[in-house]
């Protein structure tokens, strides 16, 4: 909930944690059927819009009492604790029914691109110029390069052996973290080609000779950071170039931006 709240550059996070509490405390859970504050306390407490809508009705349409008696609380709350406890196994069933139609064992061939899941990659390969918990949860697409199979897959024949439990990936030079990743760890790329197959694509760019030379583009961006140098910010971004019409002899280039 809190992503929808933050702007471009995620620094403003920690502005709505206070609104973005209440609002899932006092939401209405789908599997429980009652809110946290409902089953914590018994009841919901007033929010702003309350306040303004009670204030707006009627005097003699106002509530002029509590939540009611002791006994009644207590027999109110005890009745929604059973009711939170009966929902919740019925959507865990449902959930657990869900969950075995969804993730099914995937295979992947040589070459395939994938996205890796961010949850478990390193503090290396995070911009740490964000929040953790708001930056992307998936990375790449990266191409699958080796599967790995298990000791007891290996042992079967080659038709028997099922999908890899594990795929070594051809990963961004500068990540500098170990390639290979467990089968549940990564999901299929899609293109979305044939999705917006009507869709104009821009011509390759004719090439510019400066100097005698042809001119570099960028091929992709592979890094950027923020340094304090002498008192001033320095914005450092790597990028791989390489000659337009030149698929060969891609070149590291370091831009600095004061």
């Amino acid at each position: 909930m809190l992503r929808s709240f933050v702007d471009a550059n995620v620094e403003d996070w920690d502005l709505f944690t206070t609104n973005v509490e209440f609002a899932i405390n006092d939401s209405r859970s789908e599997s429980t059927g009652f809110t946290p504050f409902e089953l914590v306390f018994g009841f919901s407490p007033l929010s702003q819009l309350d306040l303004f809508l009670e204030a707006a009705q009627s005097t003699a349409g106002r509530r002029t009492g509590g939540v009611g008696t002791a006994h009644e609380v207590a027999a109110k709350f005890s009745s929604q604790l059973r009711d939170a406890r009966q929902r919740l196994e019925l959507a865990q069933q449902r959930q657990r029914e869900q969950f075995d139609r969804r993730h099914g064992q995937r295979e992947y061939a040589v070459g395939d691109l994938v996205w890796i899941e961010a949850k478990h990659l390193t503090e290396k390969v995070m911009d740490r110029s964000i929040c953790r918990k708001l930056t992307k949860r998936w990375h790449g697409p990266v191409p699958v390069t080796e599967r790995f199979f298990s000791d007891v897959q290996m042992t079967m024949p080659e038709a028997d052996r099922g999908a890899p439990v594990a795929y070594r990936l051809r990963l961004p030079p500068h990540w500098r973290i170990h390639d290979v990743f467990a089968q549940h760890r990564l999901k299929p790329y899609t293109s979305g080609q044939d999705a917006f197959a009507a869709r104009d694509h821009l011509a390759v760019p004719e090439e510019v000779v400066v100097d005698g030379q042809k001119e570099a583009h960028v091929e992709r961006i592979l890094a950027r950071r923020v340094r304090s140098v002498r008192g001033k910010e320095v914005e450092e971004w790597k990028f791989a170039t390489k000659p337009l019409g030149d698929a060969s002899n891609v070149a590291v280039t370091l831009l600095k931006l004061e």
